[in-house]
C-alpha cells in the first residue's frame, strides 16, 4: 500500500508509509531477501547485534515474534 501497489485512500497510504520508512531487523535463517525497504537481516551473533541495536535505540526496539522474544529473553536482552 505504501508503494502505491494497492488502491487506497490517501490517508491510508500516508499511514502505511510511516512503518515502511522505519528500519526493520529480521532474524531469519531461511530467507535472505525481504520485500519493502529498510529490511536488514540480523547476523548470526544475535546477542552482539541486538545489544548494539538496543544501545543505539534508547527509546526501545519492538519485537514481532514469540520465538525471537524467547531467544532474546534467554540471552537476557529483554528489559520489559
Amino acid at each position: 500500500m505504501a508503494r502505491g501497489d494497492v488502491l487506497a485512500p490517501p490517508a491510508m497510504r500516508e499511514w502505511a508509509a510511516k512503518p515502511q520508512a522505519k528500519p526493520k531487523y529480521v532474524a531469519c535463517t531461511m530467507r535472505k531477501d525481504f520485500p519493502g525497504t529498510n529490511s536488514h537481516i540480523l547476523a548470526s551473533n544475535r546477542r552482539a547485534v541486538v545489544q548494539t541495536l538496543k544501545n543505539a535505540t534508547p527509546v526501545g526496539v519492538l519485537l514481532g515474534s514469540c520465538k525471537l522474544a524467547t531467544e532474546l529473553d534467554r540471552l537476557i536482552l529483554i528489559d520489559e
